[in-house]
């Protein structure tokens, strides 16, 4: 894994900057969202579970797409194994515990949590100590960059300004920064392939 570790660090920045991104994305404009894709008669539940949806979602591709290769470099499908079967368990016993009580939030809990322990699973549960790398430092620092782009978004409702417009302002925002990030973190190569190309025109 030692020799594969810059590309598996980069794959995890890729993955955070869409997860990240993505969020903010979903959270700023899900009542545009829900009134396209639901229709008014589902928008105040989906309202109101979105952003458990949107970790429940976010953790899956985690687990799916990054944590989850380590089963390649362990050479043992025994880890995907315990992860699937602690997912099962999870998600079954908090909807049987919180279903009842709380309905589809108690639904969307238990997916959150179900998807986070089998994160877990792969993150430690190894018995050779293999895990996928985690750059910590740019995974902090492009949540962060997430967040600020998030607060900017949602302090646009507070100016007078027509609907279209703010709706341009805000996605036009957010194309910028998320990618300024990507752009910051080489992701795919972006910053690389432009400074080619530059020189290429130049």
């Amino acid at each position: 894994m030692g020799a594969a570790r810059p590309v598996l660090e980069d794959a995890a920045r890729l993955l955070t900057v869409i997860a990240a991104f993505g969020a903010v994305f979903f959270l700023c404009f899900d009542d545009l969202l829900v009134g396209i894709l639901l229709g008014a008669d589902y928008r105040g539940t989906a309202l109101r579970v979105a952003p458990l949806l949107i970790a429940a979602s976010i953790l899956q591709m985690l687990r799916s797409y990054y944590f989850g290769q380590v089963i390649y470099f362990t050479r043992t499908s025994h880890l995907d194994a315990v992860a699937s079967v602690t997912l099962l368990v999870a998600i079954g016993g908090l909807s049987a515990l919180l279903v009842p009580r709380y309905g589809v939030e108690g639904a969307a809990i238990a997916m959150v949590v179900g998807q986070a322990l089998a994160c877990l699973v792969f993150l430690f549960g190894a018995r050779d100590g293999s895990r996928m790398p985690v750059p910590l430092r740019d995974v902090a620092l492009i949540a962060a960059a997430a967040s600020l782009c998030g607060l900017v978004l949602t302090g646009f409702d507070a100016v007078p300004l027509d609907a279209r417009a703010a709706l341009v302002l805000k996605l036009g925002c957010l194309g910028l920064v998320s990618i300024g990030t990507a752009w910051h973190f080489n992701i795919l190569g972006l910053a690389d392939q432009a400074v080619r190309r530059f020189r290429r025109a130049a």
